[in-house]
């Protein structure tokens, strides 16, 4: 089940979810489609994906070495939520020139080292699986830093959500097939730190509208990055201090991968 075959079939499920996320945000772009149909079709690209062997089906107790395995309905589950959750939380913190693309540069620059790190100390089963999110770690990477070099303030280059919920889908495939492969529970957490940020600010603003009796998906200037602008912060300082925020999570999550080889 783990091999060249499981390995191919994920790196095609990762490519056909891609390409439809990337049509998906293509007509958003152009035609808005609607939050409910939106996101009808983000979970539509999360079975894709699921279909191909991209998924999470269990998990290691943090107390014990007793491996659970996750119905399939709870794997689904999980696996839609988590996907999901990356796809929007990218898309409603572009809301900067630069600020989605780097914060994705740094999250897949950290998965590239985890992936490498947690290599060096896990047995042959998921050595493929590590293999493959490292080298697409290593492409997210690249086209994050070759897109911000056009998209950093003043942008010559928009993302829109074509992009943005690309990069989310990747990174959230990526997270699936290489640290969460490896099924121990601290590798939930791993991802988990390093958008924690964009992640905490996107909860904020759910209840934020929650709260004001508006709908969820409706943009607002309540995030993070407005706060600061509207306290005098630049346009520059202020994507710039989400940067060095989330380089100090990614750093962060790096040591626990280090700490979780030596227990």
């Amino acid at each position: 089940m783990v091999g060249v075959l499981s390995v191919k079939k994920q790196l095609l499920g990762i490519l056909f979810g891609s390409l439809f996320v990337l049509g998906l945000g293509m007509w958003d772009d152009k035609y808005k489609t609607s939050a409910p149909v939106k996101l009808l079709l983000q979970m539509i690209a999360a079975y894709i994906a699921m279909d191909y062997g991209v998924r999470l089906s269990g998990m290691t107790l943090p107390w014990g070495k007793t491996y659970v395995v996750f119905p399939l309905i709870v794997s689904q589950i999980i696996t839609v939520l988590w996907l999901i959750g990356f796809m929007n939380t990218i898309n409603l913190v572009d809301g900067l020139d630069g600020l989605a693309a780097g914060i994705c540069a740094i999250a897949a620059g950290t998965f590239l080292i985890v992936a490498v790190l947690q290599g060096q100390t896990h047995v042959v089963l998921f050595s493929k699986q590590l293999k493959l999110a490292g080298v697409l770690s290593a492409g997210l990477c690249g086209a994050a830093l070759s897109f911000l070099w056009f998209n950093f303030h003043p942008a010559k280059v928009f993302m829109g959500d074509c992009g943005a919920l690309f990069l989310g889908y990747m990174l959230a495939s990526i997270a699936v097939i290489g640290t969460l492969k490896t099924t121990a529970f601290f590798s939930l957490i791993i991802p988990m730190v390093v958008v924690a940020l964009p992640v905490l600010d996107v909860i904020a603003s759910i209840l934020r509208r929650m709260r004001n009796g508006r709908r969820v998906f409706e943009p607002d200037r309540g995030h993070l990055h407005h706060q600061l602008l509207r306290h005098g912060w630049s346009h520059r300082e202020t994507v710039l201090g989400v940067y060095v925020v989330t380089l100090i999570l990614s750093i962060f999550s790096i040591l626990l991968t280090v700490f979780k080889g030596k227990v």
